[in-house]
């Protein structure tokens, strides 16, 4: 459950399971000036698999795996303040 303190203590919650693996996946919204931006991320393993939505959209360009929960999470940190948003 390390993992999940983790997660969690990032602002991520549970958005649902996967349909085949019953994987949980978390998310985290942000929103400024009427944009929105949502970093989804289900853990496999110790592997992270991640995608962003923007304004509700789900961005092409953006599906990555990480090799863990704190680089994925120092990613998300980078990707967030690129966008403009606080973590």
């Amino acid at each position: 459950m390390k993992n999940t303190a983790m997660i969690e203590k990032n602002g991520f919650t549970v958005a649902g399971h996967t349909s085949d693996t019953q994987n949980t996946v978390y998310h985290r919204v942000w929103t400024k000036a009427g944009s929105t931006m949502e970093i989804r991320m289900m853990v496999c393993g110790s592997a992270v698999l991640a995608s962003v939505r923007k304004n509700g959209h789900d961005d092409p360009e953006f599906i990555r795996d990480y090799s863990s929960i704190a680089v994925a999470l120092k990613a998300f940190k980078s990707i967030a303040a690129d966008a403009g948003f606080e973590w």
